[in-house]
């Protein structure tokens, strides 16, 4: 048996993110349904709307929808992160320097665990995990 309020969305880390780590990094990661994921993808797929509707299974077709979720994901998913270069310093997180790095071929098993976490149910919390964070969404008046 389910029961509803078990499965019930952490919208604040929707929006907000929550903490993971990655490959030693740890990363700050929205939901992919965030309002800013969201906007940024349409934003991006907009100058390529004629290309989608006139050949949706082309190899520019798929080639253009991945690079947009790259682009989206790295820009939008990615909230803050403890990077750090090899001297020690701080890598700021903003969406261009996430994007320019992570893009790297280098660190493509990066981007695919992102990727992996911001598709997957990451931003769905078990019960217990809910009342830990005490910030419980439940659509059958919970609280």
């Amino acid at each position: 048996m389910t029961i509803l309020d078990d499965i019930a969305l952490d919208l604040p880390a929707i929006e907000e993110g929550r903490w993971v780590t990655i490959h030693g990094l740890r990363i700050k990661l929205r939901g992919r349904r965030c309002e800013a994921y969201q906007e940024r993808l349409e934003e991006l797929f907009e100058p390529h709307r004629a290309i989608f509707a006139a050949a949706p299974n082309s190899e520019a077709s798929r080639k253009l929808h991945r690079e947009a979720v790259r682009r989206a994901v790295l820009e939008r998913c990615v909230a803050d992160w403890e990077a750090h270069s090899r001297d020690g310093a701080a890598i700021p997180c903003t969406p261009e320097t996430v994007y320019e790095l992570l893009s790297q071929p280098k660190f493509a098993h990066v981007y695919e665990s992102i990727l992996g976490h911001v598709a997957a149910d990451n931003d769905y919390l078990t019960r217990a995990e809910v009342a830990e964070a005490g910030n419980f969404v439940a659509g059958s008046g919970g609280t």
